[in-house]
């Protein structure tokens, strides 16, 4: 919910999940300078960007190595379909559009802590706050409802 509430979580999660994938391992300053790259390079910016890693850490998303003062993730999350279609939801809020590939959504950097499971267009378009459309086979575009 934080991600679709403030996009600035969103931004500094799509960050670190971003880090993660090339990575491995991130510091805040690493993903300070990437949120500056958006938000300025401001005394605010870096204050907000390194709570916004503290509750990340606090949620169990990422772990710190005091030794080498880096942060890594924790094992992903497994989640239930009713759970996943929020996060879903929430990452479709964050982006700014109504509208987004599924695939697109599903591989979004900002939901690094959580295992998705696989979800059909048929559950998806049964979720309150999206709609699901696949035309012929082509890959699957999910919307928020209206």
């Amino acid at each position: 919910m934080a991600l679709a509430a403030y996009p600035f979580f969103a931004a500094v999660a799509e960050s670190v999940g971003r880090l993660l994938r090339l990575q491995g391992a991130l510091t805040r300053s690493e993903v300070h300078r990437r949120v500056a790259e958006a938000f300025g390079d401001r005394p605010t910016v870096k204050r907000a960007t390194g709570v916004a890693v503290h509750n990340m850490t606090q949620w169990g998303g990422l772990e710190f190595d005091n030794k080498e003062e880096t942060y890594r993730a924790q094992e992903p999350r497994a989640v239930g379909s009713g759970v996943a279609m929020l996060l879903l939801e929430g990452a479709l809020r964050a982006s700014g559009t109504d509208s987004a590939p599924l695939d697109t959504l599903l591989r979004s950097p900002a939901l690094f802590p959580f295992g998705l499971p696989v979800l059909t267009v048929q559950e998806l378009d049964e979720s309150p706050g999206l709609r699901a459309m696949s035309l012929g086979g082509a890959e699957a575009t999910l919307s928020l409802a209206r």
